[in-house]
Order: C-alpha cells, then structure tokens, then sequence
C-alpha cells in the first residue's frame, strides 16, 4: 500500500488529547480540504478524556465525509488502498501511509512521521481502523482560523517611518554594491592599458570610499533593525502574555506547558525573522533583473549560465520547502514535549525519588531528546544541503561565465568586460539564492503565526461588564446550575438550586468525583457554566466584570501554589504598598504568624512553588492568609486545611468564622463539616442534617 496519487500532511496535535481530531484533519487533506486544528476544535470539541470512535464518525460527518469502523488482521493492511486511523495502544490514534514487508510508515499527532517495524505495529495496533471518504456534501473549501503577520503590527505606532528609512539605506547600499563590477572593468580595459598610474590611484580611492560608505550605511541599517526587533520583542511579548493570562481556565488544562511555552518562542521566531536579508528582498530582485540587463548588452550567451544556475536553486528550494516546514514544526514540538517533560520531572522530583522512577524518567527523557535530536538534525541536514548546493552553483556559474568569455573572447568582450559580466553573474547568483532564502523564511512565519493562531482565537474571560459596588453583603444563590466538560460529555453536575445567605458558613460534601471543586470553580468565575446561573448580591456572574468578581471572592484550592518572592510579597499579592499590621492580622487568623517569626528572616523568607523551605500545611496557612488579606465578601476554600493537624484547623476555623463573611469550603473532617451553618450534598442535591455522622459519608 502507497498513497502515491495525493499528499498526506502531517499534523501534529497541539492538545494533549485531540490525536483523533488531528488525524481527521490530515484525512480531510488527502481528499484536498484543508482544516487547521483551531478550526477543527470549532467541529467537535475535544476533552482530556480524547476522542471515541463514534465521536470520530460524528466530526467525520459535519466535514461532508463518511466513516466506517471495522477490525483488521495486521497482515491484511496492506489490501487497504487509502490512508486509514489505526487505534494505537488502546489510547492514541494514527494514520497508517504505507506498509510493506520492511515495516510501515506511520503519521503520529504526537510525534510526526515515522517508520516503524512490522513487530511495533503488531505490538502497537489494536486491530481497530476507521476509514473515511467524501460524500455529497462534501467541499474543498479551506476550513481555517489563522493568525496573519497583519495582525501582529496591529497598534504598532511609527513602523512605517521605520521600514522606509530601512528601504532607502538598502537602496544606497544596493547601488553601492552594483558600482563595483563598472569600475572593475574601467581599471582594466582603460586605466591598466593606458597605463595611466594616477588614474587607478584616483578609481581606487573613490571603490575605497564607495566600500566604507557601504560599510558604514550597513552598520546603520543593522542598528535600525536590531532597535526595531527590541521594540517590537517587548511589545509582542506584553501583548502575548496579556493574552495569555486572559484566557479560560480550561486552555492550560489541556495542554502541556512545554506547549503552551513553545508559543513565546514562536513570537520570537518571528521577531528575529526581521532582518535585512528580509527587508532588502525586493531590492534583491531588482539588482538581479539590472544585473541580467547589463551581462545582457554585454553578450546574451553570458547570462545563461547565472540564470540557469539561479532557477535551479530556487526550483530546488520551493520543492523542499513544504519538506522543511514540516520538520521545523516536528521539531519544535518535539522540543515543547521535551521541555514539560524535565519541567515536570522537576516538579515531582520527590515522587521521582520514592518510586524509584529516576530510571525510568531518564529513559522517557532520552527518547524524547532523540526525537527532538532527530528532527533538528533532519533539519539541519536540509538547511547544509542548501548552503552546499548554493555554493557549488555559485562556483560553477562563475566557471561557466569564464568558460564561455574565454571561448568568445576574439568576439570583441574585453578583459575587463570578462571581469565585470563574472562579477555581475556572482551578483545575480548571490541574489537569488539570498532572496530565495528570505522568502523561505517569510513563508515560514506563516507556520509560526499558525501556531499564535491557538493562543489568539481560544476564548478569553470576557472583560468590562458590570462592577460590583465597594461593599457587598456576600450573598450567593444558585439557579437551575449545571456544567459539563463539552458537549459530548455527560454532567459533573445539573439540576443545582440552593441559597447562601451573607456571613453564612456553607460545607459541600459528597462522593469524590461528583464535581465539588468545579463547582467552586464555577461559583469563582474560572469556569463557566454550561446552563443556570449565579447571583451573587443579585447580580449575575456571567455578565459582571471578572476583575471585580474576583475582588470580593478569594479562593484557597487543594493545590495552590505559592509564587517566587518573600513571604510578605505572597501575603500582600506583590502590593506595592504592603499593609504591614494587616498582613501579620491575617497570618494571626491562619495560625502561622509565631513559625513565621521563627525563621531567620521572618517575613522576608524567599520562598516559591519549587525549592520552599515551608512544609506543605505551612504553604497552606499562608495561601490562607494570603486569601484573607484581600478581604474578600465570600471566601471559598477547596480542601484548604487537609495538610494541617486538627488544632491549627480548629483555630483558622474559629479565626475566619469570627470575620462574618460568606463561607463555602469543601472538606472531608466530620469536626470541619460540622463547624459550618449548614451542609449541602452535592451527590443528593439538597441540605442535610449536620448532626448525622451518617449523612456526611
């Protein structure tokens, strides 16, 4: 089996679980629809759970393509004459392109191509394939969501001035350089045969002057542009994270942060593409056709050898590109999975160590460096048989060029004419392989801009919207709630009504897994719900301003982390005006002010999410102080004292009830459940009796 007629692009999943919708959007493709993975997020949204196959055939089906499922026997694949899914490791999707006795060539969302043995495809295959084909409905129109490079310059003041001065200055340097092969040839066919000794001093010195005013000028042009890419480097960057940071909660979940990382470098990809090779590429074009122009009224023979050899190049490099394109992207996502590998390897370096899993982790971290290894080397090897095969053709256009002025030298072409065509076909050569080099390197912005595309078209929480008032009385009632992952998923809960009233303390319980934490992650604002809503002082979550929601809510979760900086900076939010007596309050109410005080430096203690020498109920007590020095309306705490031993519990409990302001927690102590007003079973949907041991379990 070989898929010869069409091309099959390669894919590569962004989302830790959309492996099936990445190999849907490469089958779309070999039928000739193209779909990016933005757009085809918009046709089945895609969880942490992944895909089923009935949900493949439902995606299949809203693209105009018809799916079948169906079990094969591995040495009957190859009769299959059409790429097919193969369900991979009971966990993953495939694309099976081609197989024979040798083994089989695969396109895997995770990795990229490859070609695997006969012995990892039996190993690997579950025996399940899904095919797919067009139907009526089917069209080739371009399903796609992209970033452009336009709109990157968006609310970039001054640019234009910029680029103008950048062109000019090329343009000095163009004619500058263009001046040389002219007076090349007027030293040798004039100056040399008259002999004419003050001649060739007075030529020297003005090449002299013409080399350093082109020195000069290009240092000029080279300080623009290393200016610009700052400017633009620290704009794009705020303007990255400030996206970033806007978007909804379930964004990061879903993706690796190596990923998510990976999308910086992406901008950064860009902002070094700005060079004066890219600036002055429409200039190279025109010094190529001035330059053909001239070997042309010296003898048109002459100027078949640079542009033949020029063509060629370009002909060699616009047939790799789509090559090389693919295996810049492999490479770099091989790089974002090597990078949250090691991140996440640091983060659970203790676990690492007790399981004895520092073998196993170096074994996994290996194979992913080979991957990435691989891929830039792949790329690498591209990128020097281009440079080599850009040399050897320059060489040999300037052989030919002499080959063929010596042969027609009785013809009447001078020495110096001879010199100054060489020198104009070095030019022309240079030139284009320069220009088909920047264009190259243009044409692969779009694949960086692609990878924006995620981070610029995923939704954000929504800004503006109405604001709370400075004081708030911290009532919450819940309508009709329900939320769920997708549409293709069932509820982690519906049907939820009830009502806190302000200063109440409310305890949520229930079996694990029955949605207590989203459900405090909806009351929160991190999540949205998927019908119902929330009142909180009367008004409506949904439509009021996030900033200002959660300026009366504070949330302490079961994992929070703490950021790199002082104990006060955490306490205080990194407030540029700390109050001193308030912080040293609210570490009183979480029972950590005396370990505080303690330590050596007390609250100037560094501390962070890695390498904190607090212990884990220590890191709680300060996210809870943390929380309380916002003076918040509601307080919402997620498993917030599990770390702490009964007594410093009991005594944040009393601290915080003391405040009288709204209170919903999560917990699993009977002695902690029954310090609240009243409890709320999420699993039965209604009040219990706190007095019932047996009803909390």
């Amino acid at each position: 089996m070989f898929f010869r007629r069409k091309k099959i692009p390669v894919i590569l999943q962004s989302e830790i679980s959309e492996c099936g919708l990445a190999c849907l959007v490469m089958l779309a493709g070999y039928f000739g629809k193209r779909i990016d993975l933005a757009a085809a997020r918009s046709i089945h949204e895609v969880t942490m759970d992944g895909m089923t196959l009935r949900n493949l055939v439902n995606a299949f089906e809203q693209v105009g393509m018809t799916s079948r499922a169906s079990r094969v026997e591995i040495e009957d694949l190859h009769t299959i004459t059409r790429p097919v899914i193969l369900h991979w490791s009971f966990n993953h999707y495939v694309v099976l392109i081609k197989v024979n006795r040798k083994g089989a060539v695969i396109h895997d969302p995770a990795i990229g191509q490859r070609f695997i043995s006969l012995r990892e495809l039996s190993d690997k295959f579950t025996g399940v394939i899904l095919e797919a084909w067009p139907i009526e409905t089917f069209n080739k129109e371009p399903l796609e969501i992209n970033v452009n490079v336009k709109d990157l310059f968006k609310g970039i003041s001054g640019l234009g001035k910029i680029l103008s001065g950048v062109l000019a200055i090329s343009i000095v340097i163009e004619l500058l350089s263009i001046s040389v092969p002219a007076a090349t040839q007027f030293t040798i066919d004039t100056l040399i045969r008259s002999n004419d000794i003050q001649g060739i001093y007075s030529l020297s010195i003005v090449v002299i002057s013409a080399l350093l005013a082109k020195s000069f000028f290009s240092v000029i042009r080279a300080i623009t542009l290393m200016n610009l890419r700052y400017s633009l480097g620290v704009k794009w960057a705020e303007m990255f994270f400030n996206r970033v940071v806007s978007l909804k909660l379930p964004f990061f979940i879903k993706r690796h942060i190596g990923d998510i990382s990976s999308r910086f470098q992406a901008l950064c990809a860009i902002q070094e593409s700005f060079d004066s090779n890219m600036i002055s590429s429409a200039l190279d074009a025109i010094v190529v056709f001035i330059s053909i122009v001239v070997i042309i009224n010296y003898s048109p023979i002459l100027a078949i050898p640079p542009v033949f050899f020029s063509l060629f190049y370009a002909a060699i490099r616009i047939g790799l590109f789509n090559k090389f394109k693919t295996l810049k992207n492999e490479t770099i996502i091989h790089e974002s999975i090597q990078q949250s590998h090691f991140i996440e390897s640091i983060r659970a370096i203790t676990a690492i160590k007790m399981l004895n899993l520092d073998v196993l982790r170096r074994r996994e971290w290996v194979n992913y460096v080979v991957n990435s290894t691989r891929s830039a080397n792949r790329t690498f090897k591209m990128d020097l048989f281009t440079n080599t095969l850009g040399i050897l053709l320059q060489g040999l256009s300037g052989v030919f060029i002499l080959t063929t002025g010596a042969i027609y030298f009785d013809s009447g072409l001078s020495t110096g004419a001879l010199f100054g065509v060489m020198l104009y076909g070095d030019m022309i050569v240079s030139r284009v392989i320069k220009l088909s080099d920047a264009l190259s390197e243009f044409f692969l912005i779009s694949m960086h801009c692609h990878r924006l595309t995620d981070v610029a078209v995923s939704p954000a929480e929504s800004e503006g919207g109405e604001k709370f008032g400075s004081n708030i009385s911290g009532s919450i009632i819940i309508k009709n709630l329900a939320y769920r992952y997708s549409q293709n998923q069932p509820y982690i809960f519906d049907g939820i009504n009830l009502e806190i009233l302000p200063g109440e303390s409310v305890a949520i319980v229930g079996a694990s897994g029955c949605g207590k934490s989203t459900l405090l992650n909806v009351l929160a604002g991190l999540y949205e719900p998927t019908n119902g809503e929330i009142l909180i002082n009367g008004k409506n979550i949904s439509s009021m301003d996030k900033k200002s929601l959660r300026q009366k809510i504070s949330f302490v979760m079961q994992d929070d982390k703490l950021l790199s900086g002082t104990i006060e900076k955490n306490i205080t939010s990194f407030s540029e005006a700390p109050n001193h007596e308030r912080m040293e309050e609210c570490a009183y109410y979480a029972a950590i002010d005396d370990e505080i005080m303690k330590l050596p430096l007390g609250y100037e203690t560094k501390i962070g999410d890695i390498g904190s020498t607090l212990s884990g109920g220590q890191r709680q007590r300060v996210a809870i102080a943390r929380a309380l020095y916002r003076r918040p309306s509601i307080l919402l705490l997620d498993e917030a004292t599990s770390n702490l031993d009964i007594n410093n519990e009991k005594k944040i409990t009393k601290a915080i009830n003391a405040l009288s302001i709204t209170r919903v927690f999560i917990a699993h102590r009977p002695e902690m459940i029954k310090s609240a007003d009243r409890i709320y079973n999420l699993d039965l949907k209604s009040w219990v009796n706190k007095n019932s041991y047996s009803e909390l379990k």
